[in-house]
């Protein structure tokens, strides 16, 4: 109880009370840009100029990593740690007693927890926050948005889709996090095995079309939940929508993916965030598994040097890498290696770091990936690859952009970027597929 003698203040930190909904009520005024109620409380400079960042860099901000300092409020810059399911430019603040309320604008959203406990330690860091915060940010569904929309597709009925123009994304959070459709004019540039159209919860089906993973993959432990396991999906914006799984115990991380299509182009950009949730250093890689349709011709880029005799090594049976193989349909022509049939063994890698590959399907598609890489940094799948493809007999190829290795102590996120795009284009038959024309279709398509 107050004592009576003794004057106070209006301050959070000295002698300020509140209760659930009245804090409720005084964010959604900062949400709105200063209004409440049909009236304006403050002005939208103010708020505009409370809620930016003011602190450099090297400024050490709050209680957790990541954030810097507006006028009165904390503002996460890098979401990490328990923070990593905000998007940037959220902001909020945490109390001495445990009390955290952050609103996150791309959302729309408020986090409201309210706690009155001594020797809570770090509030701000603290398990409840994460957890608190995670379920919230799962259960957000998003709302309809111009080009984004919650569909059924096939058996999975909540799927997300993407669309701009004549192109199609069809996002599946229910299987895996995955990619079903990338299409432009009706033409899917994956593979959708006929099995998963009968999908249903808890039958076990074949992982198809885009998917994506971490490695390497002779190191890395099972990992189901991630794999095939069921994710939550949330619109975020137009064209865009955030899928992401749950914890994984043998890995140690949560992944996050955001994709978003461009709104006058095919580009897809597929953003895959490792998240290391655990109490221990973790060590993985982006690894991308995307099955597209088969049969087609594969163009990788080359750098020099490389590392490998003949551009590439083949794997054998068992653990055998070959770094001298040769194969009548694998042939290096004015700086490109192509992949023209089916190869003696389907899977195959590549040290290039030209950071991207073309796929012409017999669909009439070239599919391009774009992708950074960093001929500093260490890549550890394997033989040290940058790409891999899997080219077998039937219905389906695997192309496989990989990422450098990610030292992630607990709480560091590390992200991987690919950008996807589809271009009609005429398939070739059995003549040689004309280079220069793939080479100025992937110019076009840098922004």
């Amino acid at each position: 109880m107050l004592d009576p003698t003794v004057r106070h203040t209006p301050n959070p930190s000295g002698g300020l009370f509140s209760t659930v909904g009245d804090l409720a009520r005084f964010h959604q005024m900062i949400l709105r840009g200063g209004e409440f109620g049909g009236k304006r409380l403050l002005s939208a400079a103010s708020v505009k100029l409370m809620t930016q960042v003011h602190t450099a860099d090297d400024v050490v901000t709050g209680f957790t990593p990541g954030n810097a300092w507006g006028l009165g409020w904390c503002v996460v810059k890098k979401p990490q740690g328990v923070s990593r399911h905000l998007f940037p430019g959220s902001f909020g603040h945490g109390g001495a007693f445990g009390t955290q309320v952050w609103i996150d604008p791309h959302r729309g959203t408020i986090f409201l927890l309210m706690i009155q406990r001594t020797k809570f330690g770090n509030a701000d860091g603290s398990d409840v926050r994460d957890a608190f915060q995670e379920q919230i940010a799962m259960a957000v569904r998003g709302s309809q948005r111009s080009g984004s929309r919650f569909i059924k597709y096939f058996n999975y009925d909540q799927a997300v889709e993407l669309t701009a123009g004549k192109t199609r994304v069809v996002l599946c959070p229910q299987a895996g996090g995955r990619v079903l459709e990338y299409s432009l004019d009706g033409r899917n540039a994956l593979y959708f095995d006929d099995l998963e159209k009968g999908w249903q919860p808890g039958k076990s089906v074949p992982m198809s079309a885009g998917r994506f993973d971490i490695g390497p993959e002779l190191v890395i432990p099972q990992r189901t939940v991630l794999w095939s396991g069921e994710w939550t999906a949330e619109i975020t914006g137009p064209r865009s929508a955030r899928l992401v799984s749950q914890h994984d115990p043998g890995t140690g991380v949560q992944l996050i993916r955001d994709f978003t299509l461009d709104e006058s182009s095919s580009r897809l950009i597929c953003k895959q965030t490792i998240a290391n949730v655990s109490e221990r250093t973790v060590e993985w890689c982006h690894w991308s598994r995307t099955f597209s349709t088969g049969n087609g011709i594969c163009v990788i880029p080359l750098s020099s040097p490389s590392r490998f005799p003949k551009k590439y090594v083949m794997y054998e049976e068992g653990s055998l890498i070959n770094f001298q193989p040769n194969d009548p349909h694998i042939r290096e022509r004015d700086g490109f290696l192509e992949i023209t049939g089916v190869p003696r063994r389907p899977k195959l890698g590549f040290d290039t770091y030209a950071g991207w590959l073309a796929y012409a399907t017999r669909e009439n598609l070239l599919f391009v990936k774009r992708f950074n890489t960093d001929s500093n940094r260490v890549f550890n799948e394997a033989a040290g690859l940058t790409i891999s493809v899997w080219y077998p007999e039937g219905k389906r190829v695997e192309l496989e952009p990989i990422g450098p290795r990610e030292r992630l102590k607990p709480g560091e996120l590390a992200s991987f970027t690919e950008e996807w795009f589809l271009k009609a284009f005429d398939f070739p038959g059995d003549q040689p597929i004309d280079l220069k024309k793939v080479s100025a279709v992937v110019r076009s398509m840098r922004r």
